[in-house]
């Protein structure tokens, strides 16, 4: 168990971004760094067996996933990810890039059934809604129409994932940085995550005795 507290700084903030805001903001501070945690839901890809399982059961679901995982690699390819600020203090802090969260993938595979239970009944409600919205939109052609609704179908999914997991990704943050912190010698470290993950994080990480907010 390492003997001395870490002293954490978390930089909360858009993940698609010039890394140079990032870097210039209050929460990067700092003199030194042993260790960057990084907000890392997708690391994993899940096997064959659970990606056929959740094409079958959740589909929409899959398709955001997969499509995020698309924009992020082509926002990292412009320079407009802050993947590339991590990646900049590793180098110049000479510091270790350590991912925490929980992978989403693994929520589906645990969770399968509720989260078809949520996904097939928002298509529901997208197929009983769809005559309305023909009816209402009448000079929008239906090949354009249709697939717009599942699209909107497809947000609403992933928004409701995102949010039923946000609670439980800001705990299992904070719980894999307090684990390393306890078992590595880490005096100074910095967590990047997003915006919406900052208040959850730190509160979660308040009480800690091996972690103290900087």
């Amino acid at each position: 168990m390492a003997g001395t507290a870490t002293e954490l700084h978390i930089s909360g903030g858009n993940h698609i971004t010039l890394p140079s805001r990032r870097k210039d903001s209050a929460a990067n501070n700092f003199d030194r760094l042993d260790v960057i945690f990084v907000e890392a839901p997708l690391a994993k890809r899940p096997g064959k067996f659970e990606h056929l399982s959740n094409l079958v059961m959740v589909p929409l679901l899959v398709a955001a996933l997969y499509l995020m995982l698309l924009g992020q690699k082509l926002f990292r390819i412009a320079g407009l990810h802050d993947s590339h600020l991590v990646y900049d203090l590793a180098e110049e802090y000479d510091a270790e890039i350590v991912e925490v969260d929980m992978d989403l993938f693994d929520v589906i595979d645990e969770y399968r059934l509720l989260w078809m239970l949520v996904h097939h009944g928002i298509v529901m409600l997208a197929i009983f809604a769809l005559p309305k919205v023909v009816a209402t939109f009448q000079w929008v052609p239906i090949p354009v129409l249709v697939p717009s609704v599942f699209v909107a179908a497809a947000v609403l999914i992933f928004g409701a994932f995102a949010t039923g997991t946000m609670g439980a990704r800001d705990m299992r943050m904070a719980y894999d940085v307090k684990e390393y912190s306890e078992e590595n010698p880490v005096e100074d470290a910095l967590l990047v995550i997003g915006a919406l993950h900052r208040a959850g994080v730190k509160k979660r990480l308040q009480d800690s005795t091996q972690v103290q907010i900087a």
